[in-house]
């Protein structure tokens, strides 16, 4: 089973979370990646709370942008050091202030902040586990040393090049669409049925996509 709710955080910022598992146990916090939301952690959320996987409390939060997380509408304030404190006044919620999560798993940007708040504040976590995200240091002397990278890295400058940003509306509403197609939805009958929460869900993080809080993400 798998509860939602909206954590707010001291510091202004509300997070929309899912989480199974209960409160008490140890924590497995996920962090999801680009163009992802927290939807695509149900699996593992629900697997690791079951008794026979270790009973913990599993949770992964709407990063901040996406979904009905809080979206600031400045760039800056997608910076990392946010981004980290974000994550840290959550586990203080979920664990007591100060305390460590039994690990934190991330994939992709998600992997990023999860690589800063490591470095930071390393006595939050007790262990790290990283997907499909290279460490800080290895990843800038690929960019700057590597052809290959800088080449599978360059999708990254269209989001932040403000030229092209002006017309970004009907280009991320048309990658939007495919992305809804790849994933199974297609467009709608005459008399839509009630969508299934993970539609749903799916749905709310592809028009995410299109707010300017995940832009945010790339141009901080």
């Amino acid at each position: 089973m798998i509860d939602t709710w909206q954590q707010e955080l001291p510091h202004g910022i509300t997070l929309s979370c899912r989480a199974s598992g209960k409160r008490g146990r140890p924590v497995l916090m996920f962090l999801h990646g680009f163009p992802e939301a927290a939807f695509v952690w149900d699996a593992l959320l629900e697997h690791f709370a079951r008794p026979e996987h270790g009973g913990y409390r599993c949770v992964a939060p709407n990063l901040r942008g996406y979904e009905h997380s809080s979206a600031p509408a400045q760039v800056k304030d997608y910076r990392a050091k946010y981004l980290v404190q974000d994550i840290v006044a959550l586990m203080d919620a979920e664990c007591g202030t100060g305390q460590p999560v039994a690990a934190l798993i991330a994939h992709d940007w998600g992997g990023g902040i999860a690589w800063n708040l490591a470095n930071q504040h390393p006595g939050r976590l007790r262990q790290l586990v990283i997907i499909n995200s290279p460490h800080p240091g290895t990843f800038l002397r690929e960019l700057q040393t590597s052809p290959a990278q800088q080449a599978a890295s360059a999708y990254m400058n269209f989001l932040i090049r403000q030229t092209r940003l002006r017309g970004w509306p009907k280009t991320i509403t048309s990658a939007c669409s495919a992305f809804l197609k790849a994933w199974g939805l297609r467009r709608p009958p005459a008399r839509p049925a009630r969508p299934s929460a993970r539609a749903g869900s799916r749905l709310r993080c592809a028009r995410s996509t299109a707010r300017c809080g995940t832009l945010g993400w790339r141009a901080a």
